[in-house]
């Protein structure tokens, strides 16, 4: 391919963006803001790219798609797991973007070339940034006196700022005099000023790195062969399997009834003393055994040497290891479910159902692909599994899938002491505005349904929910002044979810049958609801 012309200020375009970040993210409740940022992102280097002819892959556009998808949950949600590992994986699919831009052979990619091509993305660009030609070569170029000045006045502030720090402080007298010059830039936060002209520095310089290595190095594609050869021969890896699945098989077999006994292992002679101990240790161990194997076979796939006739007894017992690890699985979903059953639902609880879905159709998968020989699709497929699970988050909205959960749990009658349970008023306090709505709509239908010790804790889980989020404290008893500024949010936060919750918030407050409801407290929040007191608290995992 022909050399590429440098981009006409890119640099200057990616300190640009790295302004930008400052403005829309620094110091400030992320919500639209980081949307804008990656959608001001792809932007810049569609546009160069088209200036230099270029034309992205069509298998690309899928991770442009899913980091823009991503990028997009940041103006919908506030729950924080969720927000955490969408914008973690807008970020990630948008360096693959960049990383394959050009060859669009990201699915063929092994765990190497992942690996590779993320880590390098941004010092290969820079490296590869001496392959552009010069623009106009043969002609003289424009006269551009203010380039040599303002590339002058770039270099000198970094030195003044720091001469006049050390001046400052060396003679008060000039120091005040110069504070008093500088008063409109505040120069005592100067060691804020630094900060962040250190990150806008950083943020410009990585986008530099990925836009060049996008344009001059994307076209590469997957390796053709392993970063590491097989060097681990066929009996080992088939001793190694076959040891793992004898181990899984004696312990399903051994463990059968206490894997699938429910109750009665919590609340037997012989069983565990709480229903916490026996989910979260039961959980934790049987997933990291999932996880392990999975890898394990994962690595001694890529590593193994084996020929034709061996690949067959080699997917038998990676099948055999498979339907074990789905047991295993099957065991953990259900040991976390009957703690649920007891205790009810919470975010950090629906996390590793959602997970353990998601490695069962890994799982699924790659029997599929031993079988029928893709194994180098293998990290393709771990990839779409993760981005499936993380899809999943915003999808199912996790803190109104917790909230109406728990309120139907609040409904039912407890096996083991035949009594009603009531709601954990302070977990559905600790949520985020996502689950306004719903709490809104559990009030309302238990109000009406005459449930009024279930009612009055959803007001106060409401009532802390809006307390917290938007600190208003001292218009509580103002109801009219309340509406007016509830959930109030600058454009750089603003969230949908923050907006219906707004909404709904308001729309409560309008109702008869809502009670007389107080917030206060400093480091313990308390809500007051007709008299009775909810603490603004969570009690629990």
């Amino acid at each position: 391919m022909a050399r590429l012309t440098r981009p006409a200020l890119l640099l200057p375009l990616c300190f640009a963006l790295g302004l930008l970040f400052d403005l829309l993210l620094w110091d400030q409740r992320w919500g639209i803001s980081f949307t804008l940022f990656i959608m001001a992102a792809v932007g810049l280097g569609l546009w160069q790219a088209a200036r230099l002819k270029l034309q992205p892959a069509r298998r690309s556009w899928w991770l442009l798609a899913a980091a823009l998808g991503f990028a997009a949950v940041s103006a919908v949600r506030t729950e924080p797991y969720t927000l955490l590992f969408t914008r973690a994986f807008s970020v990630l699919m948008l360096m693959l973007f960049a990383a394959d831009l050009l060859a669009g052979q990201w699915p063929r990619y092994r765990f190497s070339d992942f690996f590779v091509k993320l880590a390098g993305l941004v010092p290969a660009g820079w490296m590869a940034a001496g392959d552009y030609k010069a623009a106009g070569r043969g002609k003289k170029p424009p006269a551009r006196p203010w380039v040599p000045v303002l590339r002058g006045l770039l270099l000198a502030v970094p030195v003044l700022l720091v001469l006049a720090g050390l001046l400052a402080s060396a003679d008060v007298y000039f120091g005040n005099w110069l504070t008093g010059l500088l008063s409109f830039l505040q120069i005592e936060r100067l060691p804020e000023y630094i900060a962040r002209l250190v990150l806008i520095s950083i943020i410009a310089l990585a986008a530099y790195g990925a836009y060049t290595y996008a344009f001059l190095r994307s076209s590469a594609g997957a390796a053709k062969d392993a970063v590491v050869k097989p060097f681990i021969g066929f009996t080992e890896a088939l001793v190694v399997l076959g040891s793992v699945a004898v181990l899984l098989a004696s312990f399903v077999v051994f463990q059968f009834q206490h894997f699938f006994g429910g109750a009665e292992n919590i609340i037997g002679p012989d069983g565990y003393t709480t229903y916490a101990e026996y989910a979260r240790r039961g959980f934790t161990e049987l997933c990291m055994v999932a996880v392990i194997v999975l890898v394990l076979f994962i690595l001694l796939s890529s590593l193994s040497r084996r020929s034709k006739d061996q690949q067959s007894y080699f997917s038998g017992f990676g099948v055999l290891l498979f339907a074990l690890v789905a047991v295993v699985l099957v065991s953990a979903f259900q040991r976390l479910l009957l703690y649920e059953q007891a205790y009810g639902f919470t975010s950090m609880r629906l996390l590793p159902h959602i997970f353990m879905v998601w490695l069962g159709i890994l799982l699924l998968a790659l029997v599929v692909m031993e079988l029928t020989g893709r194994q180098r699709s293998f990290a393709a497929a771990v990839l779409l599994a993760a981005a499936g699970f993380v899809a999943t988050l915003p999808i199912l909205n996790l803190d109104a899938y917790s909230a109406r959960a728990n309120i139907a749990h609040g409904l039912q009658t407890a096996p083991q002491n035949s009594r009603e349970q009531v709601v954990d008023h302070g977990y559905l306090a600790s949520l985020s505005p996502d689950a306004v709505p719903a709490l809104v709509e559990g009030f309302l239908s238990q109000q009406a349904a005459g449930n009024h010790k279930l009612a009055q804790q959803l007001a106060a889980a409401l009532a802390c929910i809006a307390y917290v989020h938007d600190g208003y404290g001292a218009a509580w008893q103002d109801w009219a002044l309340a509406r007016q500024i509830a959930f109030r949010q600058g454009w750089r936060d603003w969230t949908l979810a923050r907006q219906q919750a707004a909404a709904a918030w308001q729309h409560v407050q309008a109702q008869p049958s809502f009670p007389s409801v107080s917030v206060a407290g400093d480091s313990v929040l308390v809500a007051t609801v007709d008299g009775v007191e909810y603490l603004c608290n969570s009690h629990g995992w």
